[in-house]
């Protein structure tokens, strides 16, 4: 009786041990770190001037779950003193073994700009100026015309004036037919066809809305001055 106490203890305190071999061995599993580190930049992506201070190191931040202080290099390299489009990689690993990249762009841009010669304007020639005829309006109601001919190879100018009467006054109203500017046949249009047709004339027009006695629009009415 003695011997198979002593036999079922020991066979208790082995299965004891294992569970506790067991359980320890799970809570390993459980603690085993499968998380990368976090890369943080402030951007995916840099513009700097050629030339200008800029330090990539202090635009990164790495942290991890369990390892602290981590390390990480930068695979790849840029010119800040040449011009061009670069790619480089952040690269951070934990103690555990997990990696984290990240990849970023730097663009080294030349801003200095190049001032082009100034192209001179070479001076006109005499033969090049035509003087421009006087339309002005005279007092006494005559426009000058100027007529250009040659005679062995010069310019001669012959001023001609040519007397112009001024042109007749004219209504469009709406009870001969003509209607607002959103009907079919606006009075205010006809008024300003009338004021190009005689636009030759010398004189200066303009078209003005004629009221009744209750202010009501009745037409318009093309004048001269």
């Amino acid at each position: 009786m003695i011997c198979i106490f002593l036999l079922f203890c020991s066979g208790c305190r082995q299965s004891a041990s294992e569970q506790g071999s067991l359980k320890d061995f799970s809570l390993l599993e459980e603690e085993k770190d499968l998380t990368p580190p976090i890369i943080i930049c402030d951007s995916d992506s840099y513009e700097i001037e050629l030339g200008a201070s800029f330090d990539l190191k202090e635009h990164i931040e790495v942290v991890d779950n369990k390892t602290k202080n981590i390390r990480y290099q930068i695979e790849g390299d840029f010119d800040k003193y040449k011009p061009g489009h670069y790619q480089v990689e952040i690269v951070a690993k934990d103690h555990a073994g997990n990696e984290a990249r990240k990849a970023l762009e730097i663009l080294v841009r030349d801003t200095s700009s190049k001032k082009e010669p100034s192209k001179a304007i070479p001076p006109k020639k005499e033969s090049d100026t035509t003087p421009l005829p006087n339309t002005n309006l005279q007092p006494n109601g005559v426009t000058p015309i100027i007529n250009t001919s040659t005679e062995n190879g010069n310019s001669i100018v012959v001023e001609t004036v040519v007397s112009q009467t001024k042109p007749e006054e004219r209504s469009f109203l709406f009870t001969e037919g003509y209607t607002t500017s959103t009907g079919l046949k606006p009075a205010d249009y006809a008024c300003q066809q009338y004021l190009l047709s005689v636009h030759t004339s010398g004189y200066s027009g303009h078209c003005e809305i004629l009221y009744d006695q209750d202010r009501n629009p009745i037409g318009t009415k093309a004048t001269f001055h």
